[in-house]
């Protein structure tokens, strides 16, 4: 657990691929017994959540009403107080996908295979909408991000998200369906021959108000995948 900023009312960490933010399992770690443990608390606010193969940002509240302030904050999306970006390897399997655009699409779940799905059945699902832009990696790059060396017939891409909604797998899932999908997801994305690693997505920027101070909060992480280009 990297922990790159800490007071009285919050603590900013950064989540290793793996562990879950809050895991049901008995006898399993997860982020918010540990945080628990390490501060001496019985209390910890999770304000937002990653999947548990995904690595990356994620701010906890230590009080109640700074979680509750932090809460408040990414309800309102519209103010556009509270940010996250992600960073991701995707392989390309459509031609001609936009360099930029936006992701909008009705997501639904099924919370017995812990699966999301897109549907187009009036009435059913929640709307689900992200931003994004994506470059196409050279082959050396590609080595250094999946330690994977190109076939010839994949093309890889670094992709940067900007969530405007925050749905179950939503980033996983829409890139999948849009020709995007993820290097190591393997719910939703590809596994190119010979890769070993973990899933290539991770929350990589974060920011939102300090509940008490009211001052801006900025955090950046480099993702493992990403830190040998």
């Amino acid at each position: 657990m990297d922990i790159l900023y800490e007071d009285d009312d919050i603590i900013v960490v950064c989540k290793p691929s793996g562990i879950a933010v809050q895991s049901g399992r008995v006898g399993e770690s997860d982020m918010a017994s540990e945080l628990k443990k390490y501060l001496k608390t019985d209390y910890i606010g999770i304000v937002h959540r990653l999947d548990q193969p995904v690595q990356g940002l994620l701010v906890f509240g230590k009080t109640k009403p700074a979680s509750a302030s932090l809460s408040a904050q990414l309800r309102d999306s519209k103010a556009g107080v509270f940010n996250k970006r992600y960073d991701a390897i995707s392989v390309l399997k459509k031609e001609n996908i936009p360099k930029s655009g936006r992701l909008r699409d009705m997501i639904d779940t099924d919370r017995t295979h812990n699966l999301s799905f897109i549907t187009d059945k009036p009435g059913e699902g929640k709307e689900a909408v992200l931003e994004y832009t994506m470059n196409e990696l050279s082959d050396d790059a590609c080595r250094a991000c999946t330690d994977t060396k190109p076939d010839g017939r994949d093309v890889f891409a670094h992709v940067k998200i900007d969530l405007v909604t925050g749905r179950r797998h939503q980033i996983r899932l829409q890139l999948s369906h849009a020709g995007m999908p993820i290097v190591g997801d393997r719910k939703y994305g590809v596994m190119p021959e010979g890769y070993k690693g973990s899933i290539c997505l991770a929350a990589t920027e974060l920011t939102f108000r300090h509940p008490s101070l009211d001052e801006k909060m900025c955090f950046e992480a480099n993702p493992s995948f990403l830190k040998e280009r």
